[in-house]
């Protein structure tokens, strides 16, 4: 029997987001015939749901999503010991942060070890589009372009991310799409989801939402859009933690959005069907899991013009999509929705034949499988 190749995923933070979702789905699919090993910064969700699994996980308390000067050497200096003590045959990065030291620990452990190492790379979104000072997109676009250069091969989860890397020098043979996909979900039956997220039965337009707290999710102007909806009988949820907990909190206060917080919910995606409308008012994506989800639970979108997403949705076909940062126009496309109940459920039916056609896990896992025997 042949000795089982060893897999090393590395990725900067352990809590559960999409990137994470991506590594636990490789990793537990691979896992037969592959040694696999998990390492992250913290000791999160990600984690406790690999170990459930039998999978070693290795945590790098060091490894932030921040940038520390003085952390990242200690950082690559713990990865070279983590390479020396498990040789794996492939380390797969994931996240910007992971992606650049530990392409640059990979390439140090190959100069002592003749080349040894597979060093792949997933780019799940490039950091130089966030809405930040041009100083810092700068040095993010250096720094990215470097993690490109330092990988054997590099895995694009959207043609978004694939057109913004067209400038950069002697990458084209290094680039690979394989979108993301997922396996079929048990969703929860509309009125028994509804009844366990709201704690009673609601026979009203629900609107929802299933997301990290955090900036890049701009969740406040999904908030603020509340302000120009005309619609009574509305109620929004809102599933998902994160740093921003408290500030969308006293914004719904102030304004008296009827939003619901529920905090982090395992399995989130089985809720699905308890929406009527699904929204995501990204100021970044790369291609989001829960846009494929809510495609898969057949589901009316309104989203923002980020990422890939316009490469999943598009606008007036299969869903609706406004500027980001616009809750007036947020507000806009779900006012179409909530006044043409047809257009709806045409728009949810054309989003899920897309996503059951191009989005399975089957075909992720089978083409980055491929990526690795090149």
């Amino acid at each position: 029997m042949p000795k089982k190749k060893k897999i090393l995923y590395i990725i900067t933070k352990s809590n559960w987001g999409g990137a994470q979702r991506y590594v636990f789905d490789l990793a537990t699919s691979l896992k037969h015939d592959n040694e696999i090993i998990v390492a992250s910064g913290g000791d999160g969700v990600l984690f406790d749901k690999l170990s459930d699994e039998g999978i070693k996980t290795i945590s790098i308390p060091l490894l932030e999503r921040d940038i520390k000067i003085w952390n990242e050497p200690k950082v690559i200096l713990e990865l070279l010991k983590i390479l020396n003590a498990e040789k794996p045959y492939i380390i797969h990065l994931n996240s910007p942060k992971a992606g650049l030291l530990g392409g640059i620990a990979g390439r140090i452990y190959n100069r002592s070890h003749k080349n040894k190492l597979k060093i792949i790379q997933t780019v799940h979104g490039f950091p130089f589009i966030e809405p930040r000072g041009f100083l810092w997109r700068m040095i993010m676009w250096i720094a990215s372009y470097v993690s490109i250069l330092l990988s054997h091969s590099n895995i694009f989860v959207s043609k978004k991310d694939i057109d913004l890397s067209k400038n950069m020098l002697f990458i084209s043979n290094k680039i690979n799409y394989i979108s993301n996909g997922i396996a079929p979900i048990s969703f929860l039956p509309k009125d028994e989801a509804r009844k366990k997220l709201l704690g009673s039965e609601y026979s009203g337009i629900l609107l929802g939402t299933i997301a990290e707290l955090n900036h890049n999710k701009g969740l406040e102007f999904l908030i603020t859009s509340f302000s120009y909806l005309r619609g009574e009988n509305l109620q929004s949820i809102i599933i998902g933690d994160g740093e921003k907990r408290k500030e969308l909190d006293n914004l719904k206060t102030k304004i008296n959005a009827p939003v619901i917080f529920t905090g982090s919910l395992q399995e989130a995606g089985i809720y699905l069907k308890a929406f009527d409308i699904f929204i995501l008012p990204s100021l970044k994506e790369g291609l989001p899991y829960v846009l494929i989800e809510a495609g898969f639970a057949g589901l009316p979108v309104v989203s923002t013009t980020v990422g890939g997403i316009p490469y999943l949705i598009e606008s007036g076909v299969s869903g609706l999509l406004v500027p980001p940062k616009n809750p007036q126009a947020l507000a806009l496309a779900i006012e179409l929705y909530l006044q043409d109940d047809s257009m709806r459920k045409l728009h949810g039916q054309k989003l899920h034949e897309i996503v059951i056609k191009n989005f399975s896990l089957e075909s992720m896992i089978k083409k980055t499988k491929e990526t690795y025997n090149k």
